[in-house]
């Protein structure tokens, strides 16, 4: 059965590594929530996190590559066998969201790409980059749709492209954009501590407050 793009790789590993992980990643914002002059150097080491995906392709690849040396070196058709099983095993990966070595990953603490994104927007939203978005929904200029692309850390679209999409009456915001309007509309009775003219705070955000932070992204 192929499994869907988002939570297809958490449905498949251990309970106990998801909630680990999610656990991690609640009191990685609980941390930064109290020390907001660091959320930027935050937001880069997330830029330079490994996501699962990509130590699986580096894995998946290195060991293909060994068995097709192998094969070269030693001239005996086993060794293709190893590039055949790893690349058998990688497609399924790509299906299904499991593999061999996904289980031991998700124990080392190796995040979906989906999970690291959850907590770059909750920093983002916590340093305040949506407090200023436009909340008119008649309005779909390019003005407005470069604001909404410059607080979720994207780069503008070209003129033409977003008069196009302007054009649109009918399209619903979609991806990463929909995402954040929907956890800024989930959250009105945090929005004045989170969006508000300062972001500090001196208690730390408590674990129901995270949930519906994480839930809204």
């Amino acid at each position: 059965m192929i499994g869907k793009t988002v939570g297809r790789v958490p449905t498949r590993a251990a309970p106990h590594a998801n909630e680990r992980i999610r656990r991690q990643t609640e009191m990685n914002i609980a941390y930064f929530g109290l020390r907001p002059e660091e959320i930027d150097s935050r937001l880069a080491e997330l830029d330079t996190e490994w996501d699962i995906e990509r130590v699986l392709e580096t894995v998946a690849s290195c060991r293909s590559l060994a068995g097709l040396v192998l094969r070269g070196v030693n001239r005996k058709r086993k060794w293709l066998l190893l590039t055949t099983m790893v690349q058998g095993f990688f497609l399924q990966h790509a299906l299904q969201g499991w593999s061999p070595p996904v289980p031991l990953f998700r124990r080392l603490g190796f995040r979906t790409q989906n999970e690291i994104e959850s907590e770059r927007y909750a920093l983002k939203a916590l340093r305040g980059d949506f407090k200023d978005l436009p909340r008119d929904g008649n309005r779909r200029d390019s003005a407005q749709v470069g604001e909404v692309l410059r607080a979720v850390g994207r780069p503008k679209i070209s003129e033409p492209i977003a008069q196009s999409a302007v054009g649109c009456s009918t399209m619903k915001p979609t991806g990463e954009v929909a995402s954040t309007q929907i956890a800024i509309s989930r959250l009105p009775s945090m929005r004045k501590v989170w969006f508000g003219n300062s972001v500090r705070r001196t208690t730390p955000l408590s674990a129901r407050e995270l949930r519906r932070l994480l839930k809204g992204l």
